[in-house]
């Protein structure tokens, strides 16, 4: 039988607190990287330094939620990342913790009191602890870390305190991670749009033009294998024209069922969770129809090892890219020298809804543009004809850029990402891409240039960020950011011989007032103090901070303790006045001296916040009164 630690482990007290050191030196691990297999083996070096580990997992649920992603590193001196391994999420303690986000601790007596997903997947027969925790963000679940410890080893409050931590960072770590995926990913689809574009005007040959695009779209988003499919004459059937896979991957014979279906219901078939061999590989298959002006040109079909391959946006772009693709065939097929051909480039550029696909002549006058145009720079297409290229973007360095590049041959390309363009009272944020075009002869006859605009993953990025330094009730700023800012501040205050004052303080009788009125006029009253003490404070200069329940922090840079013990009083009587008393302040006070550290900064003005309660609250105490105070014989209220 298993013995579960969860019950007990509430009783626990914490035999050696988290440090400001570690929590520091764990959140700068965790955040050192935005590579998954990076923040798995920083999370584990960090863990090893507090406890002994035998392996890390990292479990990430699938759409579905009846599959799931693991990582796993085990205790070896290179961290070798083990995964991704897609597993079926079958009844078992990983799954329970994934459900219902409850941190679980379990004894393992013998291999035999291991379920079946920790024998196969987690544990080794060695294990004597398995620590599940659930990683949650904003309230939602970024997956489950199981850390599995060898027999003997202990694991005390103090682990369960930084376990707490680490998963915190972890999970926002996660999401980082995620987001840089994407952002890469979508960087790797705009320069997959971009080449494809220019081997559509530059092609002679139409398959020399189907090989290199399948190539290219499996290369770009690393697909396992990438077809093109077209119809055959009269009608009467579908060839494989193009193939491009894996060097380890064989060649199939037939044609793919999701093809056929594509070609049926001429629209697009997609399964993210596809078995397609009979091994039972398992994974994501997309057929999209080649379609030009309602008539079925054949079916670009896309094969993936990973489940879940295709979201909403992928499909999108792979549409877009189908649509390039049947422009270029239909035109190569039809004119010997396509990429000469106007008709031919403006067809490729109304397929393009959702980018500005530019043509310019060798002197960077725009000739064709297409329907996506006016959504990006809210011009027509008949408008921005004739425009010189660098007049449509608002920043002059990058004006100044795209001249010395037009001027000089030697340079191909030119691409930025996230440029700021300013639109009327608002500033929108392009990636550009602009590629040199080159005769058969090598000579430049012109330029191609391909315009996203991302404002909305930069605003949602910096949403992210805001979240992740902000306390979510108080709009102050969060413990994290405090950590941060205050050894910063320090060090400057070293490097130029200023001062620096760190205020604490604590509400007196808050938990009484929470209980009287309800946890909405506690909420309120504490969004209240944060705005009474912003009113207080310096704009600009003092940053304010909660540091955790009805704890909040002041940073004064350049203030003598004189000046800080002014303000505190301020902030203590105005909190008791708008209270009415029910809420007072016990506020301590410690200034910085030459050589001191953040860590020792912190810890005076926290014991002198703690002696100002001891002495019956709504008084300030300095950092040098709280050693030598006299507890029979109470200081006035301003110490």
């Amino acid at each position: 039988m298993t013995s579960s630690l969860q019950d007990r482990s509430e009783n626990w007290t914490c035999d050696a607190p988290l440090t400001l050191a570690d929590a520091a030196s764990l959140a700068t691990s965790v955040h050192g990287s935005l590579i998954l297999a990076d923040i798995l083996r920083s999370c584990r070096q960090s863990l090893l330094e507090h406890v002994e580990l035998d392996r890390l997992s990292l479990l990430q649920e699938r759409s579905r939620g009846s599959t799931a992603t693991i990582h796993s590193i085990d205790a070896d001196p290179e961290g070798t990342l083990i995964g991704p391994r897609v597993i079926a999420l079958e009844d078992s303690r990983l799954k329970q913790c994934a459900t219902d986000h409850r941190m679980r601790v379990v004894e393992i007596e013998d291999e035999s009191s291991q379920d079946s997903v920790e024998r196969r997947h987690l544990l080794h027969r060695g294990t004597g602890v398995a620590v599940y925790s659930p990683l949650m963000l904003r309230g939602k679940c970024k997956g489950v870390l199981v850390l599995a410890l060898p027999k003997g080893a202990r694991f005390t409050g103090s682990h369960m305190s930084l376990l707490a931590y680490t998963t915190e960072h972890l999970a926002l770590a996660l999401e980082n991670s995620d987001m840089h995926y994407l952002e890469c990913r979508r960087g790797r689809q705009l320069s997959m749009v971009s080449e494809i574009a220019k081997q559509a005007v530059l092609a002679e040959d139409q398959a020399d033009f189907q090989r290199a695009a399948t190539e290219l779209i499996r290369i770009s988003l690393d697909y396992l294998e990438v077809q093109i499919w077209t119809v055959s004459p009269a009608n009467k059937g579908i060839l494989l024209a193009a193939r491009a896979a894996r060097a380890s991957r064989s060649e199939e014979a037939g044609t793919p069922a999701m093809v056929e279906e594509c070609v049926r219901l001429q629209r697009i078939a997609a399964n993210n969770h596809s078995k397609f061999s009979p091994d039972g590989e398992l994974g994501s298959e997309l057929a999209v129809p080649l379609r030009l002006r309602g008539r079925l040109l054949g079916v670009l079909f896309v094969r993936s090892d990973r489940l879940d391959a295709f979201p909403s946006e992928d499909i999108d772009t792979l549409e877009g890219t189908a649509s390039l693709i049947a422009s270029a065939q239909d035109n190569l097929s039809a004119f010997e020298h396509a990429q000469e051909s106007n008709e031919y480039m403006q067809a490729i550029l109304e397929s393009a809804k959702n980018l500005a696909v530019l043509s310019m002549n060798i002197h960077g006058a725009v000739m064709t543009s297409s329907a996506g145009s006016e959504r990006i720079f809210g011009l027509s297409q008949k408008e921005i004809v004739g425009k010189e290229v660098l007049t449509l973007f608002t920043d002059p360095r990058f004006r100044r850029e795209m001249a010395v590049y037009f001027a000089n041959p030697e340079i191909s390309t030119l691409e930025r990402v996230r440029l700021a363009q300013r639109e009327e009272e608002q500033i929108v944020y392009f990636n550009v891409s602009l590629q040199r075009v080159c005769n058969p002869e090598k000579k430049p006859v012109g330029f191609l240039c391909i315009v996203q605009n991302v404002t909305e993953n930069v605003v949602l990025e910096q949403q992210l960020k805001s979240l992740s330094i902000t306390d979510e009730l108080t709009g102050l700023y969060n413990r994290r950011q405090f950590f941060f800012a205050i050894t910063a501040e320090i060090e400057r205050c070293h490097r130029f011989g200023r001062s620096v004052s760190l205020c604490f303080f604590d509400l007196d009788r808050f938990k009484e007032y929470n209980d009287t009125h309800g946890h909405l006029l506690g909420d309120q009253a504490l969004r209240e103090t944060s705005q009474l003490v912003l009113s207080l404070v310096r704009s600009n200069v003092d940053t304010c901070y909660r540091y955790g329940g009805d704890e909040f922090t002041i940073i004064m840079p350049e203030t003598t303790i004189d000046k800080a013990l002014g303000i505190a009083e301020r902030i203590r009587e105005k909190l008791g006045a708008h209270f009415q008393t029910e809420i007072t302040a016990s506020i301590g006070i410690a200034s910085s001296a030459e050589a001191q550290e953040a860590e020792y900064l912190v810890e005076q003005a926290d014991r002198a916040m703690y002696a100002a309660k001891a002495f019956g609250g709504n008084r300030t105490m300095l950092a040098d009164q709280a050693d030598t105070a006299d507890m029979s014989n109470k200081p006035p209220l301003t110490a």
